[in-house]
């Protein structure tokens, strides 16, 4: 014991004179941001102590977990007791089993062994209590985030039994969705413990129990992993099934990642299959996707890929332009060692096949040396792995040995206290029957002292037990306290040494994004193209070497790129084109690609893009005599995945661009692009409001044109008749004249009905009164052009519900014309006795309005349509009535067409007009 006591005593000087030394060192230290960050979590521990709501608390909790885990070691288990503080609470037990998985999830956090095991044995303790109230869901939940911590440290075995007993925990409470995803962890579990075959089964299970509420990639992932295992194990048409359903699964999602993964992962199936042409495709998806998402791993895996096709295919130059790629993917944006080692491979293989040794040699040197580096790696990182499997187990080992002899310590205290009581208790009873024998009228007094005895005898244990517990207590405090402060020292040292660099880095991205944004705003705020092509030049000149400035604009349809502004020495240069076929142009391979390029010696890197076999002054003739180049950008400007131009900047020296100058450049493009589409869209706006105009003002001046007309001639005949009427006197021919007169009053009230309303019509007109107006115009041109008979047939039939009052006129003047038409000419050559037969109808669907007037007159004359039964409007001098007509119709957006006897098959006899109107 007293052994024990002075390694207590020892170790808290020893904690004492280190936190002295190190609260000295760290008031040296910048505070700023450690406190904000302070200040943040300790906002966030109010909102979490009066937080009620079960979902709000969590999303708290989440955020409060990403804030602790940014601590260095002492700031954070300071914040822990707090955290432990407002967890401590079992009345509302889903708010004390939440926080308390939090605390467990932020100590797991800290990827050390004693963190470890620590949150562990508190998240063993939580699901043991969640079993004792019966609250299977939390049961499972915690069980499954031990699953993960175990999982994540690399100890395979534990992670699959925490997941079991979650699953099982699922299953009673019936929950399919949860069953599900913990499922989806056990096959993952067992996928990274290399058990491919039970990892099979659990996907597979995965897939058969998902619901709506399942994570959509979890079933992607699970798919896409079975497929890979079929394909590892040789089983390529399982593989090929299961990769095709997880791409369909990613298409209905619209999850634009995995369907480039999954791709990738098919083009490697049938490049194994020997199906080339599939396998470039799937893997050209692949690229564009992984460039994208800027996941340039997958994609220089993707490019190395698609080059071996292509030297399968002894396709060289191809297969050198993807492998060239690559390598730069590689050099430019990440390490990337394995995807290099690749790309070395691929290299090697390809000069090997085009005889190009040393070349060769060179680079399967480079392949030799970086896979041994990997591999190097790999063991290392194994043994790493290893070690810490070791460590956490033999901590885990510790502390439920520590658990034992503390449970025995305590049994031993409980003991030996049991028996010192016994014996204090004996010697009372042993004086006061002494006392009693002695002299019993001190009776009285001797009870009292007894009581007294007694009660001191209890307190002492009380107290005996307390000083027991508080010396354990801080015994354990004393070990935390000193592995914390020797974790705060290197944490201190580690954030000294970062601190400068990432102010620097900071402050550069500030202005850096500070100056984007203002340029952005400013060349987004105009719709002039010209104007915010300038604009992007005075910016960019000052922000680099700009002595040749140019932005082409990309016209698809005529497949040719016009340079509306390019600026030499500050000054410009009349616009020019250049022509996509021409494969000698940076801008072509800039825009043909959709990636940008960065050139430091002109003469020495332009190979990377055109190929060797492309001459020097082929190239140079491009920029010459008004600049030779040396350093080169050119940066595609694409809005939503569409090329609108490129943006270029050449400079007389050499190396005269850096990354930073590229990130901004491409940075800016996006803005460049966005503006230049939103310039070019008002322009088409512009044109388009222009287009409407002359429709309208050609519309009305038909329908004027027509009106006056035909409005003229009835007056002229109302007045020829009426003059009869004056002159004769018969009585047969005062009836004809009334007649007559009749008709004709017809008619202008027939004008006045198709009167068109330039302003809006503001009038709706229903079938009744369609149908009605249908049938005035078409009795009224009936009864002008011919006498009544009872062998004669007019059908008029409307199933259109309603009508725009402007929209019908436009209907009612085409039928007006064309009954017009066909009571003119179709039957001029007929006999009298030749029964009239008219069949109008006006039908309605979804989207268009269909007119057919058919007639059992004379046809149209077969030289009147082409070889394909289309009548020629254009070619002839048809009626201008129907040219109007065809006019209209045009104008509305619909079609018309003329069938006729002689020329269609399906018409007997007569002809049939179809108007079809948008």
């Amino acid at each position: 014991m007293q052994c024990r006591l002075l390694k207590i005593i020892v170790q808290t000087i020893l904690c004492l004179l280190c936190t002295s030394s190190l609260h000295t060192f760290a008031q040296s230290t910048p505070q700023t941001s450690t406190q904000a960050l302070q200040n943040t979590i300790q906002a966030n521990f109010k909102k979490l102590s009066k937080t009620q709501d079960q979902k709000a608390l969590e999303t708290l909790l989440r955020k409060q977990r990403a804030l602790l885990r940014k601590l260095d070691s002492a700031s954070f288990q300071k914040q822990l007791i707090k955290f432990q503080e407002i967890g401590s609470n079992r009345k509302n037990r889903k708010r004390y089993l939440a926080i308390n998985q939090a605390i467990a999830q932020s100590l797991a956090q800290r990827r050390k062994v004693n963190p470890g095991t620590e949150a562990i044995a508190k998240l063993e303790m939580l699901a043991t209590e969640a079993q004792e109230w019966d609250m299977l869901h939390w049961e499972g939940k915690l069980y499954t985030t031990i699953g993960k911590i175990y999982q994540q440290n690399n100890l395979y075995p534990e992670a699959f039994s925490s997941y079991i007993k979650a699953k099982a925990s699922f299953e009673k409470l019936g929950s399919q969705a949860e069953k599900a995803n913990v499922l989806y962890h056990i096959a993952s579990n067992l996928y990274d413990d290399q058990s491919y075959e039970e990892s099979i089964e659990y996907f597979k299970q995965v897939i058969a129990h998902a619901t709506e509420e399942t994570d959509a990639r979890q079933v992607i992932n699970s798919l896409n992993s079975v497929g890979l295992l079929k394909r590892k194990i040789g089983d390529t048409d399982s593989a090929r099934f299961y990769l095709k359903k997880a791409l369909i699964q990613a298409e209905n999602h619209k999850d634009t990642a995995w369907i480039g993964i999954v791709n990738g992962n098919m083009g490697t199936l049938y490049m194994l299959k020997g199906d080339f042409k599939e396998a470039e495709k799937r893997y050209l998806i692949d690229i564009n996707t992984s460039h994208k998402y800027e996941q340039w791993g997958s994609k220089a895996n993707a490019l190395t890929s698609l080059a071996d096709i292509y030297l399968q295919q002894r396709r060289y130059e191809e297969a050198k332009q993807y492998l060239d790629s690559s390598l730069y993917v590689c050099t430019q944006y990440y390490p990337l060692p394995v995807s290099r080692m690749r790309t070395y491979e691929g290299l090697a293989k390809l000069y090997g096949a085009t005889q190009r040794f040393e070349l060769a040699h060179e680079y399967l040197s480079l392949y030799t040396k970086l896979n041994d580096s990997i591999q190097g790696k790999s063991h290392e990182n194994q043994l790493k792995k290893m070690k810490l499997v070791q460590q956490f187990r033999e901590a885990k080992r510790q502390q439920e040995r520590s658990k034992e002899n503390q449970l025995q310590e305590l049994k031993a205290f409980r003991s030996k206290t049991f028996q010192v009581l016994l014996f204090s208790l004996l010697m009372v009873a042993l004086v006061i029957l002494t006392l009693l024998y002695r002299n019993l009228q001190t009776k009285k007094k001797a009870n009292q002292q007894l009581a007294f005895q007694q009660q001191e005898i209890l307190q002492q244990n009380q107290r005996l037990q307390q000083q027991q517990e508080e010396i354990l207590t801080q015994n354990e405090t004393i070990e935390q306290k000193s592995q914390l402060l020797t974790e705060q020292y290197e944490e201190i040292l580690r954030h000294q040494t970062l601190l400068t660099a990432q102010n620097n880095h900071l402050e550069q991205a500030y202005q850096n994004v500070r100056l984007l944004t203002n340029i952005g705003q400013h060349i987004t705020s105009s719709l002039d193209l010209n104007e915010i092509l300038h604009t992007i030049y005075t910016h960019v000149n000052q922000l680099m070497d700009a002595s040749n400035f140019g932005i082409g604009l990309y016209d698809p349809q005529h497949e040719q790129i016009t340079f509306e502004l390019t600026m030499v020495d500050d000054k410009p240069l009349e616009a020019y084109t250049r022509d996509m076929n021409d494969k000698n142009q940076l801008a072509v391979w800039c825009i043909e690609h959709g990636q940008p390029i960065i050139i430091g010696d002109f003469a020495q890197e332009y190979h990377k893009y055109l190929g060797k076999s492309v001459k020097d002054s082929e190239v140079l003739s491009n920029y010459q005599p008004v600049l030779t180049p040396r350093s080169i950008i050119y940066i595609p400007l694409i809005v939503q995945q569409k090329i609108k131009g490129v943006l270029s900047i050449l400079s007389k020296q050499k190396n005269a661009y850096t990354n930073q100058h590229f990130d901004l450049l491409k940075s800016l493009s996006v803005y460049v692009a966005i503006a230049i589409e939103n310039a070019q869209g008002y322009k088409e706006l512009v044109a388009q409001k222009e287009s409407i105009d002359q429709q309208n003002n050609l519309i009305s001046l038909l329908l004027n044109e027509n009106q006056h007309r035909i409005g003229n001639d009835f007056v002229a005949v109302y007045a020829k008749i009426a003059a009869i009427d004056h002159t004769h006197s018969q009585a047969n021919a005062q009836e004809l004249v009334d007649s007559a007169k009749e008709r004709i009053r017809e008619a202008m009230e027939l004008q006045n009905l198709l009167q068109y309303h330039f302003h809006g019509s503001n009038q709706t007109l229903e079938q009744p009164e369609i149908q009605e107006k249908l049938q005035t115009i078409v009795h009224t041109l009936y009864r002008i052009h011919f006498q009544e008979n009872t062998t004669h047939k007019i059908n008029v039939q409307s199933e259109v519900k309603s009508l725009d009052k402007n929209r019908f006129v436009l209907i009612g003047f085409c039928v007006f014309e064309l009954i017009k038409n066909i009571c003119k000419h179709a039957f001029k050559n007929k006999p009298t006795a030749h029964p009239v037969m008219i069949d109008l109808s006006l039908q309605e669907s979804k989207k268009t309005i269909t007119l057919s007037i058919k007639s059992n007159g004379e046809g149209f004359k077969p030289d009147l349509f082409d070889t394909q039964g289309d009548f020629k409007f254009n070619q002839h001098k048809i009626t201008k009535g129907l040219s109007i007509v065809s006019s209209i119709i045009d104008r509305e957006g619909g079609s018309f067409k003329i069938y006729t006897e002689g020329v269609h098959s399906q018409i007997k006899e007569g002809s049939t007009f179809t108007c079809v109107f948008e």
